[in-house]
């Protein structure tokens, strides 16, 4: 609206006054300033009335006394504030007393200004230029707003389908997640690697809401990608850190942790980068049995190296689970400010055991503590059992799944790692990409990841590394197995591995050959292949890979071996 218009009484648009005061005269007065700016006028002589009169007119303006019969200004006010939520209704209170103390009640209650009696003309009528562009600027503000609104709902709509849906429904898995805002700068994901390996990504970017969302799907890519690859935990979080590097912004980083559970080797892997500490909860004893604590600074402040990522290995145990959190949980705040915090929380979880149902004790104890108080970070707070969930097929079929096969189709494809390349680079998520890419219509390479892990890690560890699978055969000697198997890993200079794989489109099926050699000194392969289930805790996954084959044969006193898997056209 044109200032010089409201000036000249030449309103384009006729807005509503609403006058309140007990004075019919100066009712009128009032009216006919007003009037000369085209304003509707209605009118009411108490406060009471003006609420009537507002619930039914809905006026743009109101010109408001103080001390009247039956209900007071002050009262009324709020009372009209309340009903009119977030549309803009300015009040100006006219009133003839100078106490401060009822000058401050007016503002409190929602006044917008005062004008004292007697009135001046010529201060109401600037009065109302004031008023006037103070509703331009609230209506440019409200339909920014509104266009925000929009847009944070697409982004929800677009953050949730590829970050949120793309979540396996683990039925182990429990999770409370509570943004601060519209967006949560915390994320969980989940999924599995191709021999049926669960892997689990919590993590906090700095702050919340939209801003600290913005590393979520680069992050969310990247762990699911690599993980369907078959990629290792430190080659996953060493990828994610160089990305959230090149495009975080100087000060953002992301605290996380890392968890892998392998229901085949029977460990879970564990890495805590800046978030509060993993607990290892047991459910028989009832008690908490590990805890493991943040060992590494957050992804995104510098790239990480491979040797900067260590996992910590534990047995993983069928009554066990892991309780994890983002420090939103620790910091969470009641109506009276206090934190919920360690003892807190330990006391939750202490109690949850003992009821055999942590997560759900912890979340409601939380979540009373908060009550309705607006959170000042996100939380998350998750659970994952250790079992082998009843649904879960991660156990590998020996059927490959039947495809439509390019008849004729044969291929080769091999790749040598030697010495210090060993260390950094695995070929297994290599040779599955290669598989996907060489043989579109297979979509269960299932299989053939257990089959090629299997064998490359005991190329690496027995054959290159002369690690023996003694060690294997308790809690205590696994951790030892993965410390030493890092050491001799830092010091390899010599040493090398060649894988190879040949295809071929046979009449009634297709057959995949793979052959690995590596540059050790063989080892006593017969008894591992020939041993029972129960045996122990090494030399199951030659055992596997075996009951997964066609055929599998060891040459050259163990230093190669040939194994094939075939499927039916």
């Amino acid at each position: 609206m044109n200032l010089d218009d409201l000036l000249d009484g030449k309103e384009t648009i006729r807005k509503k006054a609403l006058i309140v005061d007990d004075d019919r005269l100066f009712r009128m007065f009032l009216s006919k300033v007003l009037q000369s700016h085209d304003y509707e006028i209605i009118e009411a002589e108490n406060g009471k009335h003006a609420i009537e009169q507002f619930q039914q007119h809905s006026p743009d303006l109101i010109l408001m006394d103080v001390e009247m019969p039956v209900m007071g200004g002050i009262r009324s006010v709020r009372r009209i504030k309340e009903i009119a939520g977030n549309r803009f209704v300015p009040v100006v209170f006219v009133t003839a007393t100078n106490n401060e103390d009822t000058l401050s009640k007016c503002i409190l209650a929602g006044g917008d200004d005062l004008i004292p009696k007697p009135l001046n003309a010529v201060l109401l009528r600037s009065k109302l230029i004031a008023i006037e562009r103070n509703r331009a600027i609230y209506d440019e503000v409200e339909g920014l707003h509104s266009r925000m609104q929009r847009d944070q709902q697409i982004a929800e709509q677009v953050f949730n389908k590829a970050v949120l849906s793309g979540n396996i429904d683990f039925p182990g898995l429990q999770s409370l997640l509570l943004p601060a805002s519209t967006f949560s700068g915390d994320v969980m994901l989940t999924a599995l690697r191709p021999n049926g390996d669960l892997n689990l990504l919590l993590g906090d970017f700095t702050g919340h809401g939209l801003a600290a969302s913005i590393g979520a799907l680069p992050l969310s890519e990247t762990f699911r990608a690599m993980t369907a690859k078959g990629y290792s935990g430190p080659e996953i979080l060493q990828q994610i850190g160089r990305k959230l590097c090149n495009l975080l912004p100087t000060g953002m980083f992301l605290s996380a942790a890392y968890v892998s559970i392998s229901y085949e080797a029977n460990t879970v892997s564990i890495w805590n980068g800046g978030l509060p500490e993993i607990w290892l909860l047991n459910n028989q004893s009832k008690g908490i049995k590990q805890r493991f604590r943040s060992n590494h600074p957050p992804l995104g402040i510098f790239p990480p190296t491979a040797a900067d990522i260590q996992l910590e290995v534990v047995d993983r145990m069928e009554n066990e689970s892991l309780l994890l959190c983002s420090d939103g949980v620790l910091e969470a705040r009641n109506f009276d400010g206090e934190l919920f915090g360690d003892y807190r929380y330990f006391n939750a979880v202490n109690e949850g055991l003992q009821a055999r149902d942590t997560f759900t004790t912890l979340s409601q104890y939380l979540q009373r503590f908060c009550d309705d108080t607006p959170l000042d970070d996100d939380i998350s707070l998750i659970e994952v059992s250790c079992s082998r969930p009843l649904s879960n097929n991660s156990s590998a079929s020996s059927t490959l799944n039947s495809g439509s096969i390019e008849n004729n189709q044969s291929w080769q494809w091999s790749m040598t790692l030697e010495n210090r390349t060993l260390a950094r680079v695995d070929p297994v998520p290599l040779a599955i990409n290669q598989l996907q890419e060489l043989l579109g219509s297979l979509t269960d390479t299932q299989s053939i990841f257990v089959v090629l892990t299997e064998l490359y890690v005991n190329a690496l560890d027995h054959g290159v590394l002369l690690l023996s699978s003694e060690l294997k055969q308790s809690a205590a000697g696994f951790a030892k197995y993965f410390a030493e198997k890092e050491e001799r890993m830092k010091s390899l200079k010599n040493g090398y591995i060649r894988l190879a794989m040949e295809f071929q489109y046979l009449s009634d099926r297709g057959e995949l050959t793979i052959i690995l050699e590596d540059s050790g000194q063989g080892f006593d392969y017969q008894p591992w292949l020939e041993q029972s289930e129960n045996s122990g805790l090494s030399g199951r996954g030659l055992k596997l890979a075996s009951s997964l084959c066609s055929s599998l044969n060891f040459e050259e006193d163990g230093r190669r071996v040939i194994a094939t898997l075939e499927w039916p056209q």
